[in-house]
């Protein structure tokens, strides 16, 4: 209800109170906006059986209703989200990236460690000298002495084998310790793009609701700055000592500052139109240029009519419409037991992918262009 109706409603009550009811008519509803003066508000009430007090009455009530909701509103505003929270989006995988990465290069240099090691001790085994306790006869009796019988040139090529079996077996380690390195660095690269698009989605979630409660807050107010006037401009002609001429500002909400980081996010339309944080499902993390494929995979297709899968219609390629990684994910979120998707998102067409168990994935760069996304609870 409009709270010039209710206040007016409430001053009619007072003024059927105030004065005989016979022969008297009370308007049913009495607004601010009906009269062009203060003056023909003053005489309509009159005419109405009302006083000079009840019109007072009316616009003190006003005016203080007016402060009233204008704070109510106000707090509304500063409740909303400013996003003090959003930096913090998405760096518990960054710091736990970060540890497995650090781990991960730590051991790589322990293990190339050993590995030099080895390699040093290879070397000494593999050229050591090899001493022969063989007599100067048996020497002199046999054109070809055969020296591999020997016990020193049997242990001597032993050990040379084991510090080579060793030397392999840790070069075989730092290849391992490699791999590990660059999937983590691969794994903290896509946890600081994750969090960079959590606190971009966070941003423009926050903008959205300020953006929504400042429209509902204005609308709430717009008729305050009329009613105000009014309600002043009757207790000046009711009360000659109050001057007119400079009536006090009007009380009116103020739009909440956001930080710079807020207020400078540039939000693509799929951020726009994404739910607001109070509605939103899960989140997902991506994984640039990546295949993705599990168990169940199903297609889907964009179509005049909306989604659908091509198993259920024959659809043309030429016919496909544009999926957005945003649409997709409410494809997810909405396809039971959906916990990844994957598609060519935002490009001349595109498919969308719901897998219910994302279990494979390829780097390869066929799929350079394609990219995949996880979702978490």
């Amino acid at each position: 209800m409009d709270h010039r109706y209710l206040m007016l409603a409430l001053v009619a009550a007072t003024i059927c109170a105030a004065v005989p009811t016979t022969d008297l008519v009370i308007p049913e509803n009495v607004d601010f906006a009906t009269y062009s003066t203060s003056t023909s508000f003053i005489q309509a009430m009159s005419k109405s059986g009302g006083t000079e007090a009840d019109c007072r009455t009316f616009a003190d009530t006003t005016i203080r209703t007016i402060g009233t909701d204008v704070t109510s509103e106000q707090g509304i505003l500063n409740a909303e989200d400013t996003g003090e929270d959003c930096a913090e989006k998405g760096q518990d995988g960054v710091a736990n990236a970060q540890g497995k990465k650090d781990a991960a290069n730590k051991d790589q240099l322990a293990k190339q460690g050993v590995a030099a090691t080895t390699l040093n001790k290879k070397k000494t085994a593999c050229t050591a000298s090899v001493a022969f306790n063989v007599n100067l006869d048996t020497l002199e009796s046999s054109e070809c002495y055969d020296t591999t019988k020997e016990q020193s040139y049997i242990n001597a090529k032993s050990t040379c084998a084991s510090a080579t079996s060793a030397m392999t077996k840790a070069d075989e380690a730092v290849n391992i310790a490699k791999t590990t390195v660059k999937d983590g660095q691969q794994d903290y690269d896509n946890a600081v793009a994750s969090a960079a698009q959590l606190k971009s989605a966070c941003h423009c979630g926050v903008k959205k609701e300020q953006a929504q409660a400042w429209t509902a807050a204005s609308e709430a107010t717009a008729a305050h700055a009329a009613d105000w006037k009014q309600a002043h401009e009757v207790i000046c002609a009711l009360d000659p000592t109050i001057s007119c001429d400079e009536l006090p500002d009007c009380p009116a909400v103020e739009q909440v500052t956001l930080s710079n980081d807020v207020s400078n996010e540039k939000c693509t339309q799929a951020q726009i139109d994404a739910p607001s944080s109070e509605e939103a499902g899960r989140s997902y993390t991506k994984k640039a240029g990546t295949y993705c494929y599990g168990t169940g995979m199903q297609a889907w297709y964009l179509t005049a009519e909306g989604p659908t899968t091509k198993v259920e219609r024959g659809v043309d390629v030429k016919d496909l419409g544009i999926w957005s990684s945003a649409a997709c994910k409410k494809q997810c979120d909405e396809t039971t037991g959906c916990t990844a998707i994957m598609g060519k998102f935002d490009v001349d067409f595109s498919n969308c992918y719901t897998i219910p168990e994302a279990t494979m994935f390829s780097n390869a760069p066929a799929y350079a262009a394609i990219d995949c996304y996880v979702a978490s609870a």
